[in-house]
């Protein structure tokens, strides 16, 4: 008995098949290699090329936008525009009303003083409203309240 696994024509066919495949020499392993780098530059060439025609044209549109100005948004319709525009009318005009009787309650309290008081005491009175006012509120409190505990 034959002490292998396989007949002779199977050895035989083995061998036949191994002379038939093609095996690369080492220069032909090196072109294909150097084939597939260049492939490989390429592609890379393509998309940093693409990515920067996007990214220069994201800073086209964010140049545009931020030309138009600081409160333009593109989202608002025109419609919502005069809404706006109507509330914040009827806002200022309410604004001048409440305003004018402030004005008309001081003049009323500084008429009802005694008429012997100059006009430049009245201007004075002003000054220091309007100065006053202009303090934030926690001036004004520790202010008053030097004044009380000095009393």
């Amino acid at each position: 008995m034959d002490g292998s696994f396989h007949t002779p024509e199977w050895h035989a066919a083995r061998l036949a098949s191994l002379k038939t495949t093609h095996t690369l020499t080492w220069e032909e392993y090196r072109q294909k290699q150097k084939e597939e780098e260049l492939k490989k530059v390429e592609l890379e060439a393509d998309t940093d090329m693409l990515m920067r025609e996007y990214r220069a044209q994201l800073d086209a549109e964010r140049a545009m936008k931020l030309s138009k100005g600081r409160n333009y948004s593109s989202d608002r319709s025109t419609k919502d525009r005069k809404e706006r525009e109507l509330t914040d009318r009827k806002g200022r005009d309410s604004k001048r009303k409440r305003s004018k009787k402030r004005k008309h309650s001081r003049r009323g309290s500084s008429d009802s003083s005694s008429s012997s008081e100059s006009s430049s005491s009245d201007e004075e009175e002003f000054r220091k409203s309007r100065s006053s006012s202009k303090r934030p509120k926690r001036e004004r409190k520790h202010k008053s309240r030097g004044r009380h505990s000095r009393t």
